[in-house]
């Protein structure tokens, strides 16, 4: 899988599988050393990153206008599980994007070079 492209798959299947990973690493435990905390932290990184970039997009579209939100904190605070206090602390969070965003730019070893 090194190297090749992924993303011949639908987003359904891809979710699945992404879904499917995270509840076996919570059924198997994280274990509690360096290298797997760096790692695990890395693809966090990394999939905030791409989370991101899609939320950008949906907000420069005013997709959340759909579902009747007023705004993206809106949106997120009524669909995405967080408080009107947390959805602001989100979007700050994403905030450093889009400069920064890409998934590429967080490396998959978790160790940030200059």
């Amino acid at each position: 899988m090194t190297g090749g492209r992924l993303c011949a798959g639908s987003f359904e299947a891809l979710f699945e599988q992404l879904t499917e990973l995270v509840t076996a690493l919570a059924e198997c435990s994280v274990p509690a050393d360096s290298s797997a905390l760096v790692g695990v932290r890395a693809q966090i990184d990394r999939l905030t990153a791409v989370v991101t970039e899609a939320e950008i997009r949906f907000d420069q579209a005013e997709l959340w206008r759909d579902a009747g939100s007023g705004s993206l904190r809106g949106w997120m605070a009524d669909h995405c599980g967080l408080g009107r206090r947390a959805a602001p602390a989100a979007l700050a969070a994403g905030a450093v994007c889009p400069a920064d965003c890409s998934p590429s730019a967080v490396p998959a070893d978790g160790v940030r070079r200059s």
